[in-house]
């Protein structure tokens, strides 16, 4: 799979739909109005268009939580001392990389 389109993307409020647009000022995704209200239809645009920075940003979040607790079973994190064992905490991480993957197309 491409990479995706690199970012900052942007929304302007000349378009009444909140058309995403790249860097490089091309049309990355048109919104157009079928089904949803005008709310809606720019808090989709919003959300799409923070899609690059969101990505890096859990890609940070995972760099930052690193290590051997990572994702590691509660029993060998409690035996090895890498924080409490919180199975949650390690779900949420595996979640992480598993939407990164999805986004990166390497599911």
């Amino acid at each position: 799979m491409d990479k995706h389109t690199a970012g900052p993307w942007y929304i302007t409020a000349s378009s009444p739909y909140g058309i995403v647009y790249g860097a490089d000022h091309t049309v990355i995704v048109p919104h157009y109005p079928i089904g949803y209200t005008t709310e809606q239809q720019w808090a989709n645009a919003r959300l799409t268009a923070s899609a690059p920075e969101l990505l890096e940003a859990l890609k940070e979040v995972l760099e930052l939580a690193s290590g051997p607790h990572e994702l590691c079973a509660d029993d060998y994190c409690e035996a090895e001392g890498y924080g409490d064992g919180n199975m949650e905490e390690h779900k949420v991480l595996e979640k992480a990389v598993q939407l990164i993957d999805k986004v990166e197309g390497s599911e």
